[in-house]
């Protein structure tokens, strides 16, 4: 809730787990509406799920009272102001499924399988912990070499 939207590394177990909303209310002044709107959209886009989020208002001040509605491919479909605290959209879920099978859904699925299977292979006994064997040794054209000839 609320400060948790900045849990960036949360959003990638989000489409494997079928999220298809994220809701998050908040509490945060008018003049941090920027901040929020852009992690709310990156929340909507990392996981392909709708980001929705509401806001208290406060009449002294300190809480602006901005909310939103956005798609999973980070468009804002509806925000609230404090002339007009009440949005509704109709949106349609299969919208986020649609969204993670595409970009960037489907480049950030191979990334996390990419990374489970390196950390696969450096759980194997006798491997170091980038998966290579010991004593494994880049070819020449690989390395970097500093020399200075006469």
């Amino acid at each position: 809730i609320c400060t948790e939207l900045w849990a960036l590394e949360t959003y990638a177990d989000y489409p494997r787990q079928g999220v298809q909303l994220i809701l998050a209310p908040r509490a945060t002044s008018a003049a941090t509406t920027g901040k929020w709107l852009a992690i709310g959209t990156v929340a909507a886009v990392r996981s392909g799920a709708f980001s929705l989020s509401s806001n208290r208002v406060d009449p002294m001040g300190n809480c602006g009272g901005v909310g939103w509605i956005i798609s999973p491919d980070g468009q804002v479909q509806a925000s609230t102001t404090g002339e007009a605290p009440f949005a509704t959209v109709d949106i349609d879920l299969d919208a986020a499924t649609a969204a993670r099978a595409g970009y960037p859904g489907y480049v950030l699925r191979e990334e996390k399988a990419d990374a489970s299977l390196r950390r696969t292979r450096a759980a194997r006994p006798g491997r170091s912990p980038d998966g290579r064997h010991p004593g494994h040794r880049a070819p020449d054209s690989a390395r970097i070499a500093s020399r200075t000839d006469p």
